[in-house]
């Protein structure tokens, strides 16, 4: 059909139909996998380097590497495509980032061997990174490889997490060791909705070979809470039960009377007590619970969580404490 197109004189720079999200010929068969038909276009001209239509566009080599074809990206890669072709401004993606997305390890480090930019920036509509797909995909040799190309490990996600923050949330023990030692900010802030630190997020998960880690790695203990639905390391080990994690916590300097986060958030004791998990709630006695000024305020809805959730061994013990 493409050869019968340019035999009539048709333009095979010129966008196809809507369908096909404007394409140019070559850049619709190259996402098809159609190398024959990608050889045809460029012997007639076609401009291997034709920029994508504005939302989820793709270059010719963007495409082939979408659709994962090496022997297509090395035809195009020989007729100078241009392997550091920015993504389309919406939902667009380079080459590498395609190529990582789709966990083709020989393409990646095709690409990458022939100049990719392991920092590109991703798509500003839902662009993922390469080093952020990389950890998706659980991709240890992957994300070495990038690493060891220079990459920067600070990327957001697409979801607003760092991808230290991603890798623990997964439980990714060697992926996060790669970006520790690559110098990741162990204390980035957590995203404004359900946010959490790196370590936030390891206690959560229960993770104490995780929380060593960070907490070796410089990780502050006392990293303030996302501003809606984020809690605090201490807090999020008392609501778990964590008893082990909470002593390393309280050693390391948490402080057990952190005020409740905003948007609704518990403190410490609060969701021991409500949890009914009384030996969390007497290792946080124990560690001193303020009761002054708006301690005590606290200390009396902790009382009142406890009763409300009829853990009244918990309510014993608080109330033994009073004053």
């Amino acid at each position: 059909m493409t050869w019968h197109l340019l035999v009539l004189g048709a333009d095979s720079n010129h966008p196809v139909h809507q369908h096909d999200r404007g394409r140019t010929p070559l850049q619709a068969a190259a996402g098809e996998g159609k190398i024959e038909t990608v050889k045809i276009l460029l012997k007639e001209g076609s401009n291997v380097n034709a920029r994508p239509a504005p939302e989820s566009g793709v270059t010719a080599l963007q495409a082939a590497a979408e659709y994962g074809e090496i022997d297509l990206v090395l035809l195009l890669l020989a007729n100078s495509a241009d392997v550091n072709a920015p993504a389309a401004d919406k939902w667009g993606i380079t080459a590498l980032q395609a190529a990582v997305n789709k966990d083709c390890e020989s393409l990646i480090r095709l690409l990458i061997e022939s100049g990719a930019d392991v920092n590109a920036s991703p798509s500003m509509y839902e662009g993922v990174s390469a080093l952020s797909a990389a950890v998706y995909k659980r991709n240890i040799r992957v994300t070495r490889l990038q690493i060891d190309h220079g990459v920067a490990v600070d990327f957001l996600t697409a979801t607003g997490f760092s991808v230290l923050q991603s890798a623990i949330q997964k439980d990714l023990p060697e992926i996060v060791q790669l970006l520790l030692d690559a110098g990741a900010d162990v204390n980035a802030p957590p995203r404004s909705r359900e946010g959490r630190t790196a370590l936030q997020a390891a206690v959560e998960a229960g993770n104490m070979r995780f929380v060593q880690l960070l907490l070796e790695a410089g990780a502050d203990v006392s990293a303030p809470p996302s501003p809606r639905e984020g809690i605090t390391a201490l807090q999020a080990a008392a609501k778990g039960g964590y008893l082990g994690i909470a002593m390393k916590l309280l050693e390391a300097g948490a402080d057990v009377n952190e005020p409740p986060p905003p948007d609704g958030g518990r403190t410490a004791l609060q969701e021991a007590a409500m949890n009914g998990r009384i030996d969390m709630v007497q290792l946080l006695l124990n560690a001193g619970i303020d009761q002054s000024g708006y301690g005590e305020v606290w200390f009396q809805v902790t009382i009142q969580l406890a009763r409300d959730f009829g853990n009244f061994a918990v309510v014993d013990l608080l109330e033994s404490h009073v004053g």
